[in-house]
């Protein structure tokens, strides 16, 4: 079979897929028992022509207060079933998702505590302040994981429409011979929210979906791997910065800020031409130019703009080492 044609051919289609490329790839490679996505009449047809052999069940769940129709997917029938069965059980439907019962069991926890985890405090909790995390979890352009209001999805919307707008998003992939263009809402190789950063779970998972596009479509590959890996100055879901840059003793030493970009304006964004490095403390972030401090910004809070780097570390996820 000629994954990088059905790849192509199934996110080369007129509509916008509300499955992603690295949640299908985990599909393909048997990671995920069971798909879950919203039930569109043109997706589901297109996905049964690509995947003949799925068993495709509807549901409606509620969101934000809205019965919605969701499709629960898979190469098993009675799963599918269990899975919409499940729908609405985060933890069950979690299991039958190919999460990591660890991510499953910290997803659970934070969003049944009070008051709820959502938002910058968030992604804090999973990605703390300078720490080194392996570029295959990093999920902070894998939003639909972390939105939970309409301004949410709102500034979803708005960052893909951007981005699309601005080729930041879009790829071109060779299939036969043609060139489909796709748009790349989802820039991810896991699907879920890992428990911590450094889960080794989380990483088997990325680290078997980036190697097995790294062989079968080695230029998508480098694309996701170009967005993913790098320092990312984090202010909240929509509020970041990623460096085309280097970290060091703490140290982030840039020659600028790489796609796609959000459209959240702030201070520290404003003034980053005016120098080459940058240090975020507890309290502060100071901009340097030439070791000289040109621009201080007082943080809010601690979460009001941390570093963290995201970079190709040598795990060993189960005892066994995994390469891309």
């Amino acid at each position: 079979m000629n994954y990088r044609d059905i790849i192509a051919s199934y996110f080369g289609a007129e509509y916008t897929s509300d499955i992603y490329i690295s949640e299908l790839i985990s599909f393909i490679i048997g990671i995920k028992p069971v798909i879950y996505a919203a039930y569109k009449e043109a997706e589901i047809e297109n996905f049964r022509s690509v995947f003949p052999e799925a068993h495709i069940v509807k549901t409606n769940k509620n969101i934000l207060g809205e019965r919605k129709e969701i499709a629960l997917i898979s190469r098993d029938r009675r799963l599918a079933e269990q899975a919409a069965e499940n729908v609405s059980n985060n933890y069950e439907l979690g299991k039958f998702l190919g999460y990591p019962e660890c991510c499953v069991k910290r997803h659970v926890k934070r969003v049944t505590q009070a008051p709820y985890i959502r938002g910058r405090q968030l992604i804090f909790d999973i990605f703390p302040p300078n720490q080194s995390a392996p570029f295959v979890i990093n999920n902070l352009l894998n939003f639909p994981t972390r939105l939970d209001t309409p301004e949410d999805f709102k500034n979803a919307d708005e960052y893909w429409r951007k981005n699309s707008e601005s080729n930041h998003l879009k790829f071109l992939m060779a299939a036969g011979n043609e060139e489909k263009e796709i748009n790349l809402l989802n820039v991810s190789f896991i699907t879920h929210l890992p428990c911590r950063y450094d889960c080794e779970k989380s990483v088997e998972i990325g680290r078997l979906v980036a190697k097995w596009m790294k062989e079968n479509i080695p230029e998508l590959f480098d694309f996701f791997k170009n967005a993913l890996q790098r320092p990312f100055l984090i202010f909240n879901t929509f509020d970041w910065i990623a460096f085309d840059g280097k970290v060091e003793n703490g140290i982030l030493k840039y020659t600028g800020t790489v796609p796609p970009f959000t459209f959240v304006e702030n201070r520290v964004k404003q003034n980053l031409s005016l120098g080459d490095s940058l240090v975020a403390e507890k309290d502060r972030i100071v901009i340097f130019k030439d070791s000289r401090p040109v621009f201080e910004y007082k943080k809010k809070d601690e979460v009001d703009g941390y570093l963290v780097d995201f970079v190709d570390l040598e795990i060993r996820p189960f005892g066994d080492k995994i390469g891309i």
